[in-house]
């Protein structure tokens, strides 16, 4: 949402795209970009350099939670697609209270969701590592970790959540038939987009942390195995629903984010979706010539 200014007033310019929000900044078509904080950040806009410095806006205006998204109707395989993510964010915080590094078998084994599932956390963990790895992987050189985005900071926001009782008395007798469903056919399947940071193609391997956590789930299914386990589909914003909805894949995870309508009735589908733990608190900024 690029801002142009013009006979002293400020004009608002609806960019189409990144690329053409971008272009308009590079050839000083407006003064002033808002947006994701690593949208804008120098690695990103280095290749739509200016004549004038450009530098970024220390205030916050919003934040914005990024999920993991999957299909309402299925309890089973959300909450399996959440606990995985929590248990990343988890291994985290032990690392943290041990101050030294941890093994996939330091993590807890489960029986809540079947005795198959049993080294879930163990597997997920083995494939990508912790939250705090998978940042520094992937985010940290684009947008440094706030505390918004760190395990404990002082903001109510990336706290790993209990996970309670690990053990079970007698294993969960549910069914998901969406678990069923990926296991029999022999991969996941994952919407993403390319997105700096968050999944990008790269020599026609996709990578990113949002392919780690995809990676993640996909070692939890598959008893830590990855190799050819997720599929994944190129979405856009106007077709992530209705592709999530309709079936064609399983998970939605592509920088999307939370919202009370698409909990509830997301307007293209009219249908609700589960949502997981957020993943990244994303910090909506300007940024603009510097004038120092």
């Amino acid at each position: 949402m690029p801002y142009l200014s013009a006979l002293g007033l400020e004009v608002i310019v609806f960019a189409s795209s990144k690329t053409q929000m971008y272009e308009m900044y590079k050839n000083e078509d407006c003064d002033l970009l808002i947006d994701n904080e690593f949208d804008l950040s120098p690695e990103v806009l280095q290749d739509f350099d200016r004549e004038t410095p450009t530098k970024l806006g220390n205030e916050i205006l919003s934040k914005e939670l990024f999920s993991m998204v999957t299909r309402d109707g299925d309890a089973f395989f959300s909450d399996f697609v959440n606990y995985i993510l929590q248990s990343l964010m988890t291994a985290e915080e032990e690392r943290v209270r041990r101050s030294a590094p941890i093994e996939a078998s330091d993590l807890a084994t489960t029986e809540v969701f079947g005795s198959r599932y049993q080294t879930m956390f163990q597997d997920a963990f083995a494939v990508v590592g912790h939250y705090g790895e998978l940042y520094g992987r992937h985010l940290e050189t684009l947008a440094s970790r706030s505390l918004a985005n760190e395990i404990n900071g002082n903001t109510a926001a990336i706290y790993s959540k209990p996970l309670g009782n690990l053990e079970a008395d007698n294993p969960t007798d549910q069914k998901s038939p969406i678990i069923d469903e990926i296991r029999k056919r022999g991969s996941l399947r994952v919407g993403v987009t390319d997105a700096p940071m968050f999944s990008l193609l790269v020599d026609d391997d996709w990578v990113g942390i949002d392919i780690d956590f995809a990676n993640a789930v996909a070692a939890a299914l598959f008893d830590g195995d990855t190799d050819d386990k997720v599929d994944f589909v190129v979405v856009t914003p106007a077709d992530r629903f209705v592709k999530l909805e309709s079936g064609e894949i399983d998970m939605l995870a592509r920088t999307t984010t939370i919202t009370m309508e698409r909990d509830v009735k997301e307007r293209k589908t009219g249908h609700g979706f589960t949502f997981s733990t957020p993943m990244f608190h994303d910090q909506i900024r300007f940024v603009g010539r510097d004038a120092s």
